[in-house]
Parts: C-alpha cells; sequence; structure tokens
C-alpha cells in the first residue's frame, strides 16, 4: 500500500521507499526512515502535501513524494 491511499489520523509503518538513494537521503533529513511509525494528520486539498506526525513533530511530503512510500497500516496503540 502507498502513503496517499491511507485516510487521515491512521497510524502506519514505513515499509520503504521506490526510488533513488538521494530518495532515502532527502527522507532520512527530514527523520523518516523504514520501520518508522507514523500518523498520517491531514490530506491538504487539492493536490497539496500530505501532513505526517512523526516523534511528536509534523512533516509535509508531497504527493509525487509520499507515492513514492510503501507502508501498512497498524494498531494506534503502538504509537
Amino acid at each position: 500500500m502507498l502513503l496517499p491511499q491511507i485516510p487521515e489520523g491512521a497510524a502506519l509503518r514505513i515499509l520503504g521507499f521506490t526510488g533513488t538513494r538521494r530518495l532515502r537521503r532527502d527522507l532520512a533529513q527530514l527523520g523518516i526512515q523504514v520501520g518508522d511509525i507514523v500518523r498520517v494528520h491531514r490530506h491538504v486539498p487539492f493536490g497539496g502535501p500530505i501532513l505526517l506526525e512523526h516523534c511528536g513533530t509534523q512533516v509535509a511530503l508531497g504527493r509525487s513524494l509520499a507515492g513514492r512510500i510503501r507502508v501498512e497500516p497498524v494498531s494506534c496503540e503502538l504509537l
């Protein structure tokens, strides 16, 4: 499942990225790595970014970038 397919408020685990090393590096600089558990805070309308909540902070990811992140839903208790 890809990140844009997850509804707002859902908790999920990052499974992997489809893309280049640069994509992985850029996400790592934002603090997002494989195995992290995050929550989808908001889908901004009209093709705007997806806001993720991770370790108490919000991170905005563009739709094209978010479409390269494979995820799986997890229980909200893990947050």
